[in-house]
């Protein structure tokens, strides 16, 4: 068989899958313990997450789509549209060649755009495939250009990686209560950031999930998160991200923007903005490339 035909016939059974009425959850470390979490970090999550639209609205979203845009100083450094089946447990990321992108922007000329494209089961990676070539292309359903074996399987681990790390960034006040996640209450916080005073809840996860730690600041009058630290794993310190911009999409609140406060307070800037945030019924020409 073709190659490529054994490849969307593998990605179509996957799909076949999809008649599910509930998303699919991850893997859980068999090590973890739930009742290691903080009953009182877990109240305050509820409240938290039932003001920004409940747990019921957020197990009800069967596709999440949104872009992510990191800005430097003014400057885009980072181009990414996500789609995301949670129901079938399917990531596609779209990473924009950043020169086609700006170029395109500066000529209204969008088929200038080029793009690398992973799409893949989230926890069978191995099952996935990558391209590069034209975006609007892509949009039609052409894919022309599949990526080499290594460099696919590099393509598809770099888009899990970003999808962990945005996916998590734009809905984790959803997110604090899933297998493998402990959650702890770390005390009250009063200061120019939390202006209405905070409560601040400790997040860690269970190996081999990645052992990075975070930080959530939650208004005590809006119940919103206002601001979020970070302590990657592999790096000394913490970053602190003030959460703004909220938007509601399909019933639930998601934040628009995080702004470095450590990058600002040295006269510099950082931040991640999420934009296009949509909720619907998941698209099987988004995870499955067509043969031709």
């Amino acid at each position: 068989m073709n190659p490529r035909n054994a490849l969307y016939l593998s990605l179509v059974a996957v799909a076949a899958c999809a008649g599910r009425n509930a998303p699919v959850k991850a893997p859980v470390p068999a090590s973890y313990d739930p009742a290691k979490n903080d009953p009182k970090a877990l109240a305050l999550i509820q409240k938290m997450t039932d003001a920004l639209g409940g747990a019921a609205a957020w197990d009800a979203v069967r596709q999440l789509s949104w872009t992510t845009e990191v800005e430097l100083n003014g400057q885009l450094r980072a181009h990414y549209h996500h789609d995301w089946d949670r129901w079938s447990a399917r990531h596609r990321l779209e990473h924009f060649n950043l020169a086609s992108y700006q170029q395109a922007r500066a000529t209204g000329d969008d088929k200038l755009i080029q793009q690398s494209v992973a799409m893949y089961p989230l926890y069978e990676r191995n099952r996935g495939a990558a391209y590069y070539g034209k975006r609007h292309q892509m949009q039609d359903g052409i894919y022309s250009q599949p990526l080499p074996s290594d460099a696919a399987a590099d393509a598809i681990d770099k888009a899990y990686a970003r999808w962990r790390q945005d996916a998590f960034m734009l809905a984790f006040p959803f997110r604090l209560t899933e297998g493998g996640t402990y959650v702890k209450h770390d005390g009250d916080r009063n200061d120019e950031y939390c202006p209405n005073g905070c409560e601040v809840v400790a997040v860690t996860f269970e190996p081999p999930l990645p052992q990075d730690k975070f930080w959530i600041n939650v208004d005590k009058k809006t119940l919103r998160p206002v601001l979020v630290e970070w302590q990657q794993a592999d790096k000394p310190g913490r970053l602190a991200y003030k959460v703004t911009g909220w938007q509601k999409v399909g019933g639930l609140e998601f934040p628009t923007a995080l702004d470095n406060v450590g990058a600002r307070n040295m006269g510099d800037s950082e931040v991640w903005k999420f934009t296009d945030i949509q909720i619907g019924d998941p698209d099987d020409m988004l995870y499955i490339p067509q043969v031709r």
